[in-house]
């Protein structure tokens, strides 16, 4: 691959990823802003799995020799500033009926918050890891091959 088209792609991505970004921003705020909540609807984790995806195969095509790991990372790091990002908005846009009795406890959070923390991080590591497989397939590296005995 050519100097200039290399980074020409990354140039791409890197903007198509931060349009992502603030495309899922627009989006929780307009949630918020239209329930008066901070969910986060089913076509936002898509985002976010397409943004972690993408991350890893930035990774890709500035990185080849680290292989699927590096991806991964990048999956983890894009999804952190998802969460941070998150928080941030949700300190921002604060409802003063979220601090009723009604809803989430201590032990409750407790008990929710490896779920709620872990599985999207291994969601995350894992997005990455198949966008950097994925930009490792369309970079046109052959993949492993099986010699029978």
């Amino acid at each position: 691959m050519s100097n200039d088209r290399f980074h020409d792609q990354r140039g791409v991505l890197v903007v198509l990823l931060a349009c992502g970004w603030m495309l899922g921003l627009a989006a929780q705020v307009a949630v918020r802003l239209g329930t008066g909540f901070m969910d986060v609807a089913p076509p936002q984790m898509l985002l976010g799995l397409l943004l972690c995806g993408g991350s890893g195969a930035l990774v890709r095509l500035g990185d080849r020799p680290h292989g699927p790991r590096r991806g991964a990372l990048a999956g983890l790091a894009m999804l952190v500033s998802i969460m941070l990002g998150y928080a941030a908005l949700t300190a921002l846009l604060w409802n003063p009926a979220w601090s009723g009795s009604d809803g989430e406890t201590t032990q409750s959070l407790l008990l929710e918050a490896p779920f709620w923390i872990g599985v999207p991080l291994v969601v995350g590591a894992a997005g990455g890891a198949l966008g950097w497989y994925a930009a490792d397939r369309l970079a046109g590296r052959p993949g492993p091959t099986i010699i029978p005995r």
